[in-house]
C-alpha cells in the first residue's frame, strides 16, 4: 500500500504496531517434541527462498536471537503485561 500514509504521517505519535507468530503446544508437551518442532522451524527459516519470500511479503525474517522457546515465552509475558491494562480500560471481552 505505497500510497497509504503511515500512522506517524497521519499525526499519531508514540505509535507502534507489530505482528509476530509462534507455535503453542499444551503445557505438558515433552521437551523432545518441543525441541524437534523448534529445530524443524529454524531449519525452514534458514532456507534462502523462505527468507526472500518473507521480505517480498513485507515481513522480516526472525532474528536468530529471537528463535528460542524461551524468547517466545518472555515475549508473550511482555505482551500480556502491555495489553492487559488497555484491554481492561476499554472493556474488551471475548464474548
Amino acid at each position: 500500500m505505497p500510497k497509504l500514509a503511515s500512522a506517524h504521517e497521519q499525526g499519531l505519535t508514540d505509535f507502534e504496531a507489530s505482528t509476530w507468530q509462534g507455535f503453542f503446544m499444551p503445557k505438558a508437551t515433552p521437551v523432545a517434541i518441543v525441541q524437534k518442532l523448534h529445530d524443524a522451524t529454524v531449519a525452514v527459516m534458514n532456507v534462502p527462498a523462505v527468507e526472500e519470500r518473507l521480505r517480498e511479503t513485507g515481513n522480516d525474517p526472525v532474528a536468530p536471537d529471537r528463535r528460542s522457546p524461551e524468547y517466545l515465552k518472555t515475549l508473550v509475558e511482555r505482551e500480556i503485561e502491555k495489553w492487559t491494562p488497555i484491554i481492561k480500560a476499554v472493556g474488551v471481552s471475548a464474548d
